[in-house]
């Protein structure tokens, strides 16, 4: 859906920001359930002490994983380092009983930020193959905890307190959409309007923009955890409060917002007919110029060693050439018919490979070789013009 940049990147930022303020609360809300004592000001203090802390031990964690990696020569074990830094970050975090998400997000900026000189080009492209494929079987993993949780909970609860606990999930549910409905204008307009320095460096963004964010209030997996984490007992052994009752509620909320909400996105964001935008495109664009350019600069003080063979300075000038005129293309029809054409013609070396491998000409080894570069080229060429051609 034609979703605009700007609101996929405030909903990604805002919801790792406000997960780990929710969180940091949330410890501070258990311990004074728990105890019996509360004082503001040492919540408030306590709420910046950890969160900064936090943000600090995530720095030194991917500061450490960046320094690990530039000293490693195993694409393997640089893929290891970014799975391993997550985990290190957060129980370093936990163990001295500070923002543990905080520390992740900032250790996975800062490391994200470093990584492309810190590693190779395989590592980099095992490295996303392995988090893509690691955070969609979390999030099936998560979602199948969801269901069978909830489950669970409606076969445990007697049909008589079901309505008992269904009316506050439903009101809580309606206030938590309300509350947000009511408070993203007034975060987004409020500012501008006092602040004409604001409303230069940032116009007040489009209001069915504005309404999107506002809507796209979901509550998930980190509501669900924070509510199982809840502890059985407080001090002197007495069962937690409505425990049963704020996890099963906490279930309500999930569903309401994911279903609810969820399912009204598409519908909402069609009606709003969004103009395509065309920032990212000339972002991208500039991008592979100047980095052709600088590809033809280094290849021409290249050619001038001894060991620069002319042909094949000539090969890689008409090839960067070619690059260049596809990058100049004044449509994206005649980008994409080109690629349309380069990706025949990898089709057709493909299917030559496997055809030589079943003659038992080739082995497995080199086919897996040879297509791994059919489809690196593959990859550069749908990435450069957008578009992925179907499934031969």
């Amino acid at each position: 859906l034609p979703v605009p940049r700007r609101v996929i990147v405030i909903l990604e930022g805002e919801s790792l920001v406000n997960d780990a303020s929710a969180l940091v609360l949330y410890r501070t809300a258990v311990a004074a359930a728990v105890t019996g004592a509360f004082s503001m000001g040492e919540a408030i203090v306590r709420f910046f002490l950890d969160a900064g802390a936090g943000v600090l031990i995530g720095l030194f964690v991917g500061w450490l994983l960046i320094q690990a990696a530039r000293r490693t020569q195993d694409e393997l074990a640089e893929v290891l380092l970014t799975l391993a830094g997550p985990y290190a970050a957060w129980m370093l975090a936990e163990t001295l009983h500070v923002s543990a998400v905080l520390a992740c997000v900032a250790g996975g900026l800062h490391t994200r930020k470093h990584l492309s000189r810190a590693v190779g080009a395989k590592s980099r492209i095992q490295a996303r193959a392995v988090w893509d494929l690691l955070v969609f079987v979390l999030n099936a993993m998560i979602f199948t905890l969801l269901g069978l949780q909830f489950t669970n909970q409606l076969v445990n609860t007697p049909r008589a307190d079901l309505l008992r606990f269904i009316t506050p999930g439903i009101v809580i549910s309606l206030v938590a959409v309300a509350v947000r409905l009511v408070w993203v204008p007034v975060a987004t307009f409020v500012p501008r309007w006092l602040s004409s320095e604001i409303r230069r460096k940032d116009p007040i963004p489009q209001p069915r923009a504005v309404f999107l964010v506002a809507w796209t209030s979901m509550r998930g997996i980190v509501s669900l955890a924070t509510a199982f984490a809840l502890p059985l007992t407080i001090s002197g052994g007495a069962p937690f409060p409505f425990r049963e009752e704020i996890v099963f509620i906490t279930m309500i909320v999930i569903l309401f917002t994911l279903v609810v909400q969820g399912c009204t996105l598409a519908p909402i964001i069609s009606a709003f007919r969004f103009t395509p935008e065309t920032h990212h495109h000339r972002e991208a664009h500039l991008a592979r110029l100047e980095s052709s350019r600088r590809a033809a600069e280094a290849l021409e003080d290249a050619s001038h060693e001894p060991w620069a063979a002319e042909a094949d300075v000539e090969f890689l000038r008409a090839e960067l050439l070619d690059r260049v005129r596809l990058h100049q293309s004044t449509t994206p029809e005649a980008a994409t018919t080109r690629i349309r054409l380069r990706h025949h013609m990898r089709e057709a070396e493909r299917r030559m490979l496997i055809r030589l491998r079943d003659e038992g000409a080739i082995g497995d080894e080199v086919l897996l070789e040879l297509e791994t570069e059919l489809d690196l080229d593959a990859l550069r060429a749908e990435s450069a013009a957008g578009y992925t051609p179907a499934k031969t």
